[in-house]
C-alpha cells in the first residue's frame, strides 16, 4: 500500500496513482477538463469578512478519472471538496494551487492489494471498507472486522464450539486466540485490527491514519494467510542453501538446529 495515495488533500498536478478497480493494472488519471467546481454557501458568505483571504475558498467538485490502459478505458466519477493552497512560487511570489479532497469515487479503487486467490467473502468486505474510507471511518473499521471473520475461515479456524447442551458461536476475539496457537505473530496482527474495530463500535469514529494503519496490517496478513509468503520464502531459502551452500556451512546449520532443540 502506498499511503501517499490517500492524503486528505491532493494537488491536481500530483494526482495519486490509484490502481484501476476494473483491470487492476492501469491507473486512474484525472481529466482536468472534466473538473466542475461550485463554491459553497458558507465560503461565499465568508468573503464579506474583513480578514478574508483566498485560502478561505471552499468548493464542492466533481470530475472524471480515466484508466491509463487503453485496452481498459474504465472511467470513474470522483466528488468531494476543493480549495486553494497558498504556496511560494519560484521567485518568492504567492501562488494559489488548486487542491482536492475526495469524498467519493465510483468505482472505488482498492486501497490495498488483494491477492488473486483471496476468497470472495473476504474481498467483498474489504472493498466495502474501501468505499467507506472517506465517508465513515468507523463503519469502514467495522467492515474490516467482518473481513477478518471470513479470513479466519481460510486456515480453518472454527466459528462454533460445542458446550454442554448447545452449540456456541465463537467471537472474533476467541477465534483469534485459537489461531494464536498456530501463528502467534500473525494472530497478534489480527488482534490489533480487531481492537480498532472495537474502538470504532463504541466511539464516533477513528482517524483515517488509524484506518490506514489497519489496512496496511491487513495487506500483510493477506500475504501471510492466503499467499503464505513467509513459508514460501523459507522454502526457497532452504532450496538454495541445499543446492549451493558449501557442505561445511550446511553441516554447521544442522548442528545449530540440533543444539537449539536440545
Amino acid at each position: 500500500m502506498n499511503r501517499a495515495n490517500w492524503k486528505p488533500w491532493i494537488s491536481s498536478y500530483n494526482w495519486p496513482a490509484w490502481t484501476c478497480p476494473t483491470c487492476h493494472s492501469g491507473t486512474l488519471q484525472l481529466d482536468r477538463k472534466s473538473v466542475v467546481e461550485r463554491e459553497t454557501a458558507k465560503s461565499r458568505r465568508d468573503r464579506n469578512s474583513e480578514d478574508w483571504d483566498p485560502a478561505g475558498i471552499f468548493n464542492n467538485f466533481t470530475a472524471w478519472l480515466k484508466c491509463s490502459k487503453a485496452t481498459c478505458g474504465e472511467v470513474a466519477l470522483v466528488a468531494g471538496s476543493s480549495g486553494v493552497d497558498p504556496t511560494e512560487g519560484a521567485e518568492g511570489e504567492l501562488e494559489l494551487e488548486e487542491v482536492y479532497s475526495p469524498r467519493f469515487v465510483m468505482p472505488m479503487p482498492d486501497i490495498i492489494a488483494i491477492p488473486a486467490k483471496c476468497p470472495e467473502a473476504v474481498a467483498a468486505e474489504l472493498r466495502s471498507a474501501f468505499r467507506l474510507f472517506w465517508l465513515d471511518t468507523g463503519a469502514a473499521a467495522n467492515r474490516l472486522r467482518v473481513a477478518l471473520e471470513a479470513l479466519l475461515d481460510v486456515p480453518g479456524i472454527r466459528r462454533r464450539q460445542r458446550v454442554p447442551g448447545k452449540i456456541k458461536d465463537l467471537s472474533l476475539h476467541q477465534r483469534i486466540i485459537e489461531y494464536e496457537k498456530r501463528e502467534p505473530v500473525v494472530a497478534a496482527h489480527l488482534m490489533a485490527v480487531k481492537w480498532l474495530g472495537n474502538t470504532a463500535s463504541h466511539e464516533s469514529g477513528v482517524s483515517q491514519d488509524a484506518l490506514l494503519d489497519a489496512l496496511e496490517i491487513v495487506e500483510h496478513v493477506l500475504d501471510e494467510i492466503i499467499d503464505q509468503r513467509s513459508k514460501r520464502v523459507s522454502e526457497l531459502a532452504k532450496k538454495l542453501t541445499d543446492a549451493h551452500a558449501p557442505k561445511r556451512a550446511k553441516k554447521d546449520t544442522s548442528t545449530r538446529k540440533r543444539s537449539s532443540a536440545s
